[in-house]
């Protein structure tokens, strides 16, 4: 009977450290994939506002500066006014149309 009860015992153990195993894998990833999100998302703030300042200061000269930045990061620019009206856009063929994007 005691042999009975330490082989659920030892059971039940294992399963509580499987467990809490998996769960900490899991919060490992869980945090790796939000950390990535956020880095991907802080990196192309950074390229958008290296991207305004460069053409700003360069407007003469914007679409061999956006050029660079589109082949390189593999992105697709739009910028449009303050009035909605398309000041540059990249010549990507995407089958949907750059309004939707």
């Amino acid at each position: 009977m005691l042999n009975n009860l330490y082989r659920k015992l030892h059971i039940l153990f294992a399963s509580s450290v499987m467990l809490i195993i998996t769960l900490v894998i899991f919060f490992v990833v869980a945090n790796t994939v939000y950390t990535e999100k956020i880095n991907e998302s802080t990196l192309f703030q950074r390229l958008t506002t290296l991207l305004i300042y460069q053409a700003e200061s360069d407007s003469s000269d914007m679409d061999k500066a956006l050029k660079a930045y589109e082949e390189s990061y593999h992105i697709f620019s739009l910028i449009s006014d303050t009035k909605g009206n398309t000041v540059y856009q990249s010549d990507f063929p995407f089958p949907t149309s750059a309004d939707k994007l």
